[in-house]
């Protein structure tokens, strides 16, 4: 069906067309199962149509739609979660204090997520650095319409479903 890649890795390979990927399907499977399916994105045909000669109709004339491209497609599968959400993109905001790693596909270090995770479940994270009852890790997926955080205690398994 597909080979294995890694979360970073495939961050890497959506970041090179630099546009966002598309979120495809989230599917929450048996036992807290979380399966996510993105496609990376590609730069378009120019617009058909007829644009008159006013600077905007100028500039229109040589935009490019972002598209979907579904030979670069990637299903990443969280076998247990604590806790994710999904939020609207254009209500997200970047927060400075946050420590992150990765462009679409992201591992947090620092989060607000994480700093609530204590409070909304009976997960712990002592003075000494451990964890209870294992450790976790914060994951972000950012797509162009969906901004979808994962905090997990395993390691998401991610496979590509296409060549490019």
């Amino acid at each position: 069906m597909g080979w294995r890649v890694s979360f970073a890795e495939t961050d890497k390979i959506l970041s090179k067309p630099k546009a966002a990927p598309f979120l495809r399907s989230l599917e929450e499977c048996e036992d807290n199962e979380l399966r996510i399916t993105v496609a990376g994105a590609k730069i378009g045909d120019c617009a058909v149509g007829t644009f008159d000669g006013t600077a905007l109709g100028r500039i229109l004339s040589q935009c490019r739609p972002i598209e979907s491209d579904e030979n670069l497609a990637f299903e990443i599968t969280f076998e247990s979660y604590i806790i994710y959400q999904v939020r609207n993109e254009s209500f997200c905001s970047y927060d400075p204090q946050e420590i992150r790693h990765g462009k679409f596909l992201i591992i947090f270090e620092k989060s607000k997520l994480l700093e609530y995770l204590t409070i909304s479940t009976d997960t712990c994270r002592f003075a000494d650095g451990s964890f209870y009852p294992v450790k976790w890790t914060h994951y972000g997926i950012y797509t162009q319409n969906h901004v979808i955080d994962v905090i997990s205690q395993c390691e998401p398994n991610v496979l590509r479903l296409t060549r490019s």
